[in-house]
């Protein structure tokens, strides 16, 4: 009966997430572009580490579920719960200017439990990219023209992913594919306000983008032991590129300065598009050193080959290529001891590389650094509550350009417990 109570409000936590997951972390010039800003895959105990950990997973027994790489869930020996959402500050400068913004959303809910005794399933959602962009109150003055003119411009949506994930695991060896159904909206709205002898008017244009499509990533470990606790990893993770259908419609509608109709609204001439998106291939490596009563290290490097992007009218939007390397560590003192801190687990992380977007002017490729730390409280049954902070920035304001600075708070809650299993009697 425990068993079906918890999958019961899993299912009713997922089907409630898809009104709530993958909204906005602030506002970001950059994430007009393409499908958006796509958010780091990492649950809230990798965030800890600056999204490293493509090679291991905690405890040598898979006390919690490490997203990063498909194959690792085949190291999973319990039913694992993760839900986890992020907090974030951001402020956006340039050399005259500065803006700050803060939100909140949950970020990811999942459900893995081992399937036999070398295979391991799991089922969870989370926002694959969002946009968020808000430019207001630009005043724009005509020669020779008295009537006022205010253009007001909004990019709003989120790109979620559904996913299942399948691992298998052979003597030394992982294998595991996720296979994920991507939906959303993406909707831009261009808002022009004309004032004239007293009258006031507003023009609202309408790009309403809807996407839908499957895709995979591909992933493979190797768990080797060089003695009692010892262990070295290797973890490899290939996201192929992958066409998804996306719609496009544009309409167009006149109001007063009350909120009026004057006129209904049109879908403009041409504006109903429906056409194919790529999206690009990405792969990730990487190592690590593991002390399976104590600590791990990892070193990772990503690549992503964002140049491959063609959005719905087949156009790259001068995205580029990434590099991203990065260190990280945990720490578990004694899973055994009576004292509440020394049961705990210490993460802490640091990445560096290139973003996909250039600069604003000088069209250089932006540098992005991210650093985190953070804490797994321990509670009973191995489950744990995770807390990370983490402080990135992104950009430089010289030379008419953008500097971003965040700074994110993630929770997260992983329960782990024995299910599916029979009782037996002798």
């Amino acid at each position: 009966m425990k068993n079906k109570i918890s999958v019961i409000l899993f299912v009713f936590s997922l089907i409630q997430s898809q009104n709530i997951i993958g909204q906005s972390l602030g506002n970001s010039p950059y994430s007009s572009l393409g499908l958006g800003e796509r958010l780091p895959i990492g649950y809230a105990e990798n965030q800890a580490m600056a999204g490293i950990g493509v090679a291991s997973v905690f405890g040598n027994s898979g006390l919690y579920i490490n997203n990063l790489n498909p194959a690792l869930l085949a190291r999973n020996k319990f039913t694992v719960f993760s839900m986890g959402m992020n907090g974030q500050n951001k402020s956006l400068e340039t050399t005259t200017e500065n803006q700050n913004s803060f939100a909140m959303n949950l970020n990811y809910v999942n459900l893995s439990f081992p399937v036999k005794k070398h295979w391991s399933m799991g089922i969870g959602i989370q926002p694959y990219s969002y946009t968020d962009l808000s430019i207001k109150s630009l005043q724009i003055s005509v020669p020779s023209d008295t009537s006022k003119y205010i253009s007001q411009f909004f990019a709003k949506g989120a790109i979620n992913k559904l996913s299942w994930n399948n691992a298998i695991e052979l003597k030394e060896f992982q294998f595991g594919i996720e296979t994920s159904v991507l939906f959303g909206q993406i909707k831009r709205t261009t808002d022009s306000q004309i004032q004239n002898d007293g009258q006031f008017y507003a023009v609202n244009f309408i790009d309403q983008q809807n996407y839908n499509g499957i895709y995979y990533r591909l992933g493979a470990a190797w768990h080797h032991k060089l003695n009692k606790d010892k262990y070295f990893n290797v973890g490899l993770v290939l996201e192929p590129s992958k066409n998804i259908r996306g719609e496009r419609v544009r309409t167009t509608q006149t109001f007063t300065n009350d909120g009026i109709p004057v006129t209904q609204g049109d879908t403009l001439p041409n504006g109903v598009l429906n056409a194919k998106v790529l999206l690009p291939s990405d792969f990730k490596f990487g190592i690590s050193y593991e002390n399976s009563t104590k600590y791990t290290i990892f070193a990772d490097l990503a690549i992503g080959k964002n140049s491959q992007f063609k959005n719905l009218n087949g156009v790259n939007d001068g995205l580029k290529d990434t590099f991203t390397f990065g260190i990280g560590a945990e720490y578990f003192p004694d899973f055994t001891s009576t004292k509440f801190l020394r049961r705990a687990v210490y993460r802490a992380g640091f990445n560096s590389g290139t973003s996909q977007y250039s600069h604003l002017k000088t069209g250089e490729q932006l540098k992005v650094m991210n650093f985190s730390f953070g804490i797994g409280l321990p509670l009973r049954n191995s489950s744990f509550i995770n807390i990370s902070y983490s402080a990135a920035r992104r950009g430089q304001k010289e030379d008419g350009g953008i500097l971003e600075n965040y700074n994110k708070i993630s929770i997260g809650f992983t329960l782990n417990d024995i299910w599916f299993v029979k009782n037996k009697m002798d």
